[in-house]
């Protein structure tokens, strides 16, 4: 079954869908309102500003103004843009009355779009984008090909520090945009199992563990596709058939990672129920 609406946490195909959202609603307007719970002065350099463009990197979204401020947006576990005709101007208080505790929302003559419950809302010089400590150190965005061609993934997944092909998929700075949901869903389809030690997969296997999410991930722009094992721990395998089991992989990024014992036998972490 395609996953619940409620269980999709923001991953790079989200944040693609939430950028084209905010990009059709404001790109080429000008904001006539602003306000956020960040004391930071932010609303009042927005308010005046056109919206040149705006971008989705990975599980980061940049909203480009003409003043050269870009706005950069992390929605972490349980943030959401969401886009609302404008029927009557939105005041500070009301926002924080209905969009505690971290917010932001943008307005133009028609559309309001509405930030909420992100870990990440800054404003930044356009000219600082590529010294910014997080955003400087992604890797090639998984939906975008050309970068995925360009940024030679292989070689920073053999730069990385993560040991095991599930926490590598996890590593914002080999690809951006992969969470927890296609991390699975990767390996499942590509036949590996999570605990496999990256040192023990060749560049051609690493290559199309990148190619398998990259594909996935598309196919899920368009559609929500069925899930192998996400979230089915417990469950009869789709394929064979066989127990769904799951365990927390990671010590940087610790994550419940699902696997089908039979369709991705190697392995070299613990059998967990």
């Amino acid at each position: 079954m395609p996953i619940p609406e409620e269980t999709v946490l923001p991953e790079g195909d989200t944040i693609w869908r939430a950028a084209q959202r905010v990009r059709t609603a404001l790109e080429g307007r000008v904001i006539d309102g602003a306000a956020t719970s960040a004391r930071t002065g932010l609303a009042d350099r927005l308010k005046g500003a056109t919206v040149q463009g705006v971008e989705s990197r990975g599980k980061h979204l940049l909203v480009h103004f003409g003043n050269g401020a870009t706005l950069h947006t992390h929605l972490g576990m349980q943030g959401r843009w969401r886009i609302t005709r404008l029927r009557q101007p939105m005041t500070s208080q009301q926002a924080g009355a209905v969009l505690s505790p971290k917010w932001l929302f943008l307005e133009s003559s028609t559309t309001r779009a509405v930030c909420e419950r992100a870990t990440v809302i800054e404003l930044l010089a356009r000219r600082d984008l590529q010294a910014h400590p997080v955003l400087r150190g992604l890797g090639p965005d998984i939906l975008v090909r050309g970068e995925l061609d360009d940024g030679d993934p292989v070689s920073r997944a053999r730069a990385s520090f993560s040991p095991t092909v599930g926490e590598l998929l996890l590593d914002q700075g080999v690809v951006a945009g992969i969470g927890n949901i296609y991390r699975c869903e990767t390996l499942f389809v590509c036949g590996i199992n999570p605990f496999t030690q990256v040192s023990a997969l060749e560049d051609a296997e690493l290559l199309r563990v990148v190619d398998a999410a990259s594909r996935l991930m598309t196919s899920n722009l368009e559609r929500r596709q069925p899930v192998w094992v996400y979230r089915r721990a417990g469950l009869a395998c789709r394929r064979c058939g066989t127990r769904i089991r799951s365990v927390v992989l990671g010590t940087r990024n610790p994550r419940t990672v699902y696997w089908c014992p039979h369709c991705q036998p190697e392995r070299d972490g613990p059998e967990t129920a």
